[in-house]
C-alpha cells in the first residue's frame, strides 16, 4: 500500500534489504507477502522499530485480518498447507479455526520450521488485539463489560494495546466461573495458545525485556524470579498463578507430560486441573515416568514455593483461616508451609486444635512433597549448601537423597545447617506420615504390618516389625535413625506420654518440663542430655534393630545387649566392640602407680611417655628450685640507744 511504502521506506531498507528493490519508477516488489511478513518479523523483534511503521502494519493485519481467514495471507497458507492438511484435515479453506489449529500444533513434530515463523510472525500481532481473534470478542463481549469494566461504547476502530489484551483476558479468567460454557470454553483455548511461547504474551513480554536479556536461560520459569523488576515480576506472577491453579496452561509441563498423564492420570476427570498436578506428583519417580516430565514436575513445585501467591486453590480455600489468623505476612509459598507445620506439631504436642482436619489435610500433601527434595525448601538448602557439597555431592537429588545424607552426617554439618535439620526431625518423628523417606523406603511394611495403624504410630508399629524378613535394609536403615531422634526426647514420644501419663505427673513432672522441647525455637538448637558413641551407633546400627530392638536406650544396655550375641554380630560391630572393650578394660585396671606404670610400658609409645613424665618432674624440679620462697631477714632494732626528737 502506498502508506506502507512512505512510512516504512527506512525500515525495509534496514530490515529487509534483500527484499527491497527500487526501480526508475521508485515501485518496490514485495515479493508475494514476504516483504509484509520480514517487517512482521522485525516488528516483533527490533526495539528500534519505528511507531509509525509498526501502527501502519497493525493496521495492515487488521484490516486483511488472517485470524479469520488465512487465505488473505497467501504467503502463510502456502508454507503451512502441507501443516494444515496433515494437522486440520477437517478445516475447510476459510474456516476462522484454521489459524487456531495451527497454534495449537505449534510444537507438533509436523509442525515446520518455516510455517512456524510465519505463523509466529502473525500471532504476535493476533496475541496484541483481540479483534484478530475470531470468536472471542462476540462471545465473551458481555463479560468483559460486565466483570472487567470494558466500555459499553468500545467499538472495533478504537486503539488497544497488548498489555490491555493481558489485562482483560485475565480478568475473565480471573471470573471463569461465572463464564457461560461458550466463553469459557473459548477463553481457555486462547489462554492455551497464548501459553506456547512468550512472544504471544505481551503483558509479560513487553513488561520483562530487560529481565528477557539478562536471563541465561528464559525457557526456565522461576530462574531469577526474586530478582526481577516489579513491572515484570508482577506479570510473571499472574501468570505464575493461572498456572498453578491449572497446570494445563504450563505448555512445556504438558508437552512433556502427556503421556504421563494417559499412563498414570488418566482417570483425572476434565475441569479437575488441580488433581492433575497432585497425580504426576504422586507418580514422579515411578520406573516409568520420563525423565522430561520428571524435571518438569520438579520445576513446577520449587516455582511454586518462590510466592505466598502461589498457593494453590485447595490449599488456599481449606487454610484460609489458619493462614489470615498465623501466618499473615509469610511472603512465600514455602514460609507458609512451615507456619501451618509448627502451628499443626504445637497442636499435637500440645493437644490443641488451632488447625482444622481440612487444612491438616491439605497441608500434609505439601509436607510430605516438601520432604522428598532439599530443593522444596530454600531456607533448608541454603543453610546446607555448603555440607550438601562436601558430604552428599555423590547423591542423585530426589528420593529424599539429599535429606537423608544430611541426617546421616548431622553431627558433621554446620550449626546452620544442623539447626535446620534437627527442626525437621522434629516433625518427622512427631509426624512420621509427612516423613517421604520413611513411608516410601518402609512402603511395602507399613502396608503389609501397619495399614490399620493411626498414621502418628506408624514408627511404633515398625519397630514392633523390625525382626520381620520383609523388612528392607533401606527401612531399617532410616528407622534406626528415627529411633534414635524420637529416643533423643521423652516429648517426642507421645506414646509414652500417653501412656504414663498419671504416672509422669506424680514423679517426672519436673523432668518433662524443666527439660521439655520448645516447639517455638526458630533455629531448633536442642542440648542432647545423653553423650552417645557415633562410631559405635554407626558401626553397629543393623545389629541393634536386629538383637537388641527391645532393650531401651541409655546405660549402656544396648551394648551389653550386642556383647552377648557374641559372634553373631556383624565383622564391623565386632571390631568396633573389641576396641571398646580394649578401652574400657586398660581403664578399669588402672588402681595405683605400678599399673599405671605396666600400662605405659606395655603401650606402643612406651619410650616417648616415659620422657614426657621424666621431662614434667624436671620441669616440677627446677621450677621449685628457682621459683621458691624467699626469706626476707630484717635487721634487729638496737634499743639502747633509742632515738630522740628535738621539739625546738
Amino acid at each position: 500500500s502506498p502508506e506502507l511504502q512512505s512510512e516504512c521506506k527506512m525500515e525495509m531498507v534496514q530490515y529487509c534489504p534483500s527484499l527491497f528493490q527500487q526501480g526508475v519508477s521508485g515501485t518496490i516488489d514485495l515479493r508475494g507477502g514476504r516483504m509484509i511478513h520480514c517487517l512482521l518479523a522485525a516488528a516483533r523483534k527490533e526495539k528500534a522499530f519505528g511507531k509509525r511503521c509498526s501502527s501502519v502494519v497493525n493496521s495492515l493485519v487488521r484490516a486483511v485480518d488472517p485470524g479469520s481467514d488465512i487465505r488473505a495471507d497467501p504467503l502463510l497458507e502456502t508454507v503451512c498447507r502441507p501443516v494444515i492438511d496433515a494437522l486440520c484435515p477437517r478445516m475447510k479453506p476459510g474456516d476462522s479455526n484454521v489459524i487456531l489449529c495451527l497454534l495449537d500444533n505449534l510444537k507438533n513434530v509436523r509442525m515446520t520450521e518455516d510455517c512456524e515463523d510465519r505463523l509466529m510472525e502473525v500471532a504476535y500481532f493476533l496475541a496484541r488485539d483481540w479483534r484478530l481473534i475470531p470468536r472471542l470478542l462476540p462471545t465473551c463481549q458481555k463479560y468483559l463489560e460486565n466483570f472487567c469494566q470494558l466500555p459499553k461504547d468500545w467499538s472495533m476502530n478504537q486503539e488497544i494495546n497488548g498489555l490491555q489484551v493481558g489485562m482483560y483476558l485475565g480478568c475473565l479468567y480471573q471470573q471463569r466461573q461465572q463464564l457461560d460454557k461458550e466463553c469459557r470454553s473459548e477463553l481457555k483455548r486462547i489462554m492455551h495458545i497464548r501459553t506456547q511461547a512468550i512472544g504471544l504474551m505481551p503483558e509479560i513480554e513487553d513488561n520483562c525485556l530487560t529481565d528477557l536479556t539478562t536471563c541465561k536461560n528464559p525457557e526456565i520459569k522461576g530462574e531469577k524470579y526474586n530478582k526481577l523488576e516489579e513491572q515484570c515480576k508482577a506479570a510473571v506472577r499472574n501468570f505464575t498463578q493461572m498456572t498453578m491453579s491449572d497446570p494445563t496452561f504450563d505448555f512445556l509441563l504438558m508437552k512433556a507430560c502427556e503421556p504421563m498423564i494417559q499412563l498414570f492420570c488418566g482417570n483425572v476427570e476434565g475441569g479437575n486441573e488441580n488433581y492433575l498436578i497432585r497425580c504426576l506428583i504422586k507418580h514422579k519417580n515411578e520406573q516409568q515416568m520420563d525423565f522430561r516430565c520428571k524435571a518438569g514436575i520438579d520445576h513446577h513445585q520449587i516455582t511454586s514455593m518462590k510466592d505466598e501467591a502461589f498457593l494453590s486453590q485447595q490449599f488456599r480455600k481449606k487454610c484460609i483461616q489458619e493462614i489470615n489468623e498465623h501466618c499473615v505476612g509469610r511472603k512465600t509459598k514455602a514460609g507458609v508451609v512451615q507456619c501451618l507445620a509448627d502451628l499443626m506439631l504445637r497442636d499435637v504436642l500440645k493437644k490443641e486444635n488451632q488447625i482444622t482436619e481440612v487444612c491438616r489435610d491439605e497441608l500434609k500433601f505439601e509436607l510430605l512433597q516438601r520432604s522428598e527434595s532439599i530443593d522444596f525448601d530454600s531456607s533448608l538448602a541454603k543453610a546446607c549448601r555448603q555440607d550438601i557439597q562436601r558430604f552428599c555431592s555423590a547423591r542423585t537429588p530426589g528420593n529424599a537423597e539429599i535429606l537423608d545424607c544430611l541426617k546421616d552426617n548431622q553431627n558433621k554439618v554446620s550449626t546452620a545447617c544442623y539447626a535446620k535439620l534437627r527442626k525437621r526431625e522434629k516433625l518427622d518423628v512427631i509426624l512420621p506420615e509427612n516423613d517421604y523417606s520413611l513411608m516410601s523406603k518402609c512402603a511395602i511394611i507399613i502396608q503389609k504390618f501397619c495399614s490399620n495403624e493411626k498414621k502418628q504410630n506408624i514408627l511404633s508399629c515398625l519397630r514392633r516389625n523390625i525382626n520381620q524378613d520383609a523388612m528392607p535394609n533401606l527401612c531399617r536403615r532410616v528407622l534406626y535413625h528415627r529411633l534414635m531422634v524420637l529416643n533423643s526426647n521423652v516429648i517426642f514420644n507421645q506414646g509414652l506420654i500417653d501412656n504414663c501419663q498419671r504416672d509422669i505427673n506424680k514423679c517426672c513432672q519436673s523432668e518433662i518440663y524443666d527439660k521439655g522441647f520448645n516447639e517455638d525455637n526458630a533455629d531448633g538448637n536442642d542440648n542432647d542430655t545423653e553423650m552417645i558413641d557415633h562410631a559405635l551407633a554407626f558401626a553397629c546400627q543393623a545389629d541393634v534393630l536386629k538383637y537388641c530392638n527391645d532393650i531401651p536406650i541409655g546405660s549402656g544396655k544396648q551394648v551389653q545387649c550386642l556383647l552377648s550375641m557374641g559372634k553373631s554380630v556383624t565383622s564391623q560391630c565386632q571390631n568396633i566392640l573389641q576396641k571398646r572393650q580394649e578401652l574400657w578394660k586398660s581403664i578399669f585396671n588402672v588402681n595405683n602407680v605400678v599399673d599405671l606404670t605396666e600400662q605405659i610400658r606395655k603401650s606402643n609409645n612406651s619410650s616417648y611417655e616415659f620422657i614426657v613424665i621424666l621431662v614434667i618432674l624436671c620441669t616440677v624440679f627446677m621450677a621449685g628450685c628457682i621459683c621458691g620462697r624467699h626469706v626476707r631477714y630484717n635487721p634487729i632494732m638496737n634499743y639502747d640507744n633509742p632515738i630522740t626528737i628535738d621539739h625546738k
